[in-house]
């Protein structure tokens, strides 16, 4: 077996930061290997968290803000904030929209603003984005317009993440990361942030709610900045809800979530909007289910979330609490900090390659041959099969790999363990086909990769 596996070096603050592969030549600080390892050999490489974390910790004291128009259809803009004296060239990137029942607040709110500034003291760039909203109050009672209006602001966001990575590929003035962007909101900018993430075109859509998207461009949507990425890696949603559990499942992105459970406005778990209002609580108004129904779904599906309940609470109580405020700030960045810093690894099965296009083979995910739960159950692995089964592979798997984590003065001592798939060109991937490999496990350690004993040698 060939391994290669390109990797940032850690940067003066600590940061084990991802790889754009793509862009590889035009990065500093690039270390590779070229290592050939017998069957039965591991590859460790170290890597190093130190005790101020960049993404965690809030290593920056100044920011500057950068207001622009990121659509000419709409010519809606964002509040884009930096860390001042920021030399890191590549930095994850977090779009939030406000909250205001899709009728009223604006990029400017309050909340909005806190979250920003503090995500670009800890060295993202954050953008507080606006969207499109409702003409007038009386829209909140009509269902078949606020689902209109919400898929309009999926649109909107979508198109706001596009401008960012138009700008990456481009004049890059803002240096983020295109493989890692982040979306969130308040409210209504959470259920905004949450249908965005989480409808694709493998989701059965009620006709009512498809001819919505249709109109306004599909599920990319018709607010300019085509041929870029709009897909996101994590999602905040603080009170938020979605129209149907059925649209998350084993590929949804992770997901951290801050609810009350008395919320009268977006339900904690299944209800109409508005549902503790007594004013308009009878009429039939748009579903929503809420972060006390996402939870168990996602877990059910072992995707990575985590709930933050306040107990008798109603809608975003951190709104007037800014000890509780400071508390959902927290706990969202620690969620976040797994899937800012990582790295990326790449190897090539050398039974599985063909050296003319140096790619590898992919005929078992062709002919069905994968197994839908990894190979690694059985010693010297010993890793649980689980319970919840791959439905589907990413495009151009090869096979399944094991990646640990291991002890540096003691490469016997396994940390954590993640089974994973290695694609065509070699790169590692996540099960949502994802090439940024995050570790729950912080410190200086190793990490081992080992391949399905299969034909690959």
């Amino acid at each position: 077996m060939k391994n290669v596996l390109p990797c940032n070096i850690v940067d003066n603050n600590g940061s084990v930061c991802c790889l754009d592969h793509k862009n590889s030549i035009k990065v500093k600080r690039v270390c590779s290997f070229n290592i050939y390892v017998l069957l039965l050999s591991i590859l460790l490489l170290s890597f190093k968290v130190n005790a101020q974390q960049r993404y965690l910790d809030e290593v920056f004291t100044s920011i500057q803000t950068n207001t622009v128009t990121y659509s000419t259809v709409t010519n809606y803009q964002m509040d884009i904030y930096e860390p001042v004296g920021d030399t890191q060239a590549k930095r994850p990137l977090i779009i939030l929209a406000h909250g205001g029942a899709y009728v009223g607040g604006n990029k400017s709110n309050g909340t909005m603003v806190q979250a920003c500034e503090y995500f670009a003291k800890r060295g993202y760039v954050a953008a507080s984005v606006q969207y499109t909203l409702a003409s007038n109050i009386f829209s909140l009672v009509d269902s078949l317009e606020m689902v209109d209006i919400v898929m309009q602001s999926v649109a909107d966001m979508k198109s706001a993440i596009r401008y960012m990575r138009m700008d990456a590929a481009t004049a890059n003035l803002y240096k983020i990361d295109p493989a890692k962007v982040f979306v969130g909101g308040n409210s209504a900018g959470a259920i905004t942030a949450l249908h965005l993430a989480n409808i694709d075109d493998e989701d059965v859509i009620p006709s009512y709610i498809q001819t919505a998207i249709d109109t306004y461009g599909g599920l990319e949507g018709d607010r300019g900045n085509p041929g870029y990425s709009s897909e996101v890696n994590a999602v905040l949603n603080w009170a938020g809800g979605i129209n149907r559990l059925s649209w998350l499942g084993t590929n949804s992105v992770p997901i951290y979530s801050a609810h009350g459970d008395n919320d009268g406005t977006v339900p904690y778990d299944c209800d109409d909007v508005y549902s503790g209002n007594p004013l308009i609580s009878f009429l039939d108004l748009v579903d929503l289910c809420g972060s006390g129904e996402i939870q168990p779904v996602l877990d059910s599906y072992g995707v990575d979330n985590q709930l933050l309940t306040v107990a008798g609470a109603d809608h975003v109580p951190w709104g007037s609490n800014s000890t509780l405020r400071d508390q959902m700030f927290d706990e969202s960045a620690a969620f976040l900090y797994k899937y800012a810093r990582c790295i990326n690894i790449k190897a090539q099965l050398e039974g599985f390659l063909d050296t003319a296009t140096s790619l590898m083979d992919t005929s078992l995910k062709i002919n069905n041959l994968l197994p839908n739960l990894h190979p690694f159950d059985s010693a010297p692995y010993n890793v649980s099969s689980g319970t919840i089964p791959v439905s589907r592979f990413p495009e151009a798997t090869v096979d399944w790999v094991l990646l640990e984590v291991r002890d540096v003065a003691n490469t016997n001592n396994v940390l954590e363990q993640q089974t994973l798939f290695i694609r065509n060109d070699g790169m590692v991937m996540n099960k949502d086909g994802t090439t940024d490999i995050n570790f729950s496990t912080s410190g200086t350690h190793h990490i081992a990769l080992y391949p399905s004993f299969r034909t690959h040698f």
